[in-house]
């Protein structure tokens, strides 16, 4: 049965139990002769320790539960190299695939809560702070989450206050 060529074997069918399947590899790495192994495709695809490269015009990478019900996450390229590709998240705009980015401080530095159509800064209660600056002004909108104030035009709030607009003179207006 060994003896067959390749193309008189039966073919692995998707419905099948993959896992069980092996392949036949010849390991050259362990001396000048090689070695005949096989590998599970369970342990293959499970602990594959090389990168992986898709490159090409319109190419596709999807992780998800099922084929269009909830696409987690979904890598596109453009047709060519002057076209836009996307990363986009909850493609098909379901309530239970969120978008989550954590930082050192927080497990919700940035959330977007697909259920309720929130997005969320700090979500956990972190102490952090949230800033967004722009081209000349570092501190456009400056959170302090340890003071509970928010600075519009500086990054040093009045704590008396909840909210301290400062102009481009540096007056303030406090609320």
């Amino acid at each position: 049965m060994a003896d067959k060529k390749i193309t008189a074997l039966t073919e692995l069918s998707a419905t099948g139990k993959a896992g069980e399947d092996f392949l036949h590899i010849i390991d050259y790495g362990g001396g000048s002769s090689p070695v005949n192994k096989k590998i599970s495709l369970t342990n293959l695809f499970n602990n594959a320790n090389v990168d992986t490269h898709i490159y090409g015009a319109s190419k596709t990478l999807e992780v998800g539960f099922a084929a269009a019900t909830n696409s987690h996450i979904k890598v596109a390229t453009g047709a060519n190299a002057t076209t836009d590709g996307a990363v986009t998240i909850n493609d098909d705009g379901v309530a239970y695939v969120d978008f989550v980015v954590k930082s050192l401080s927080s497990d919700q530095a940035i959330k977007v809560d697909a259920g309720t159509d929130k997005i969320i800064v700090n979500g956990d209660a972190a102490n952090v702070d949230f800033t967004v600056s722009g081209d000349t002004q570092a501190n456009l909108l400056h959170c302090d989450a340890g003071l509970d104030a928010i600075g519009i035009g500086t990054g040093t709030p009045d704590t008396a206050y909840y909210l301290d607009v400062a102009d481009v003179s540096g007056k303030s207006i406090k609320a």
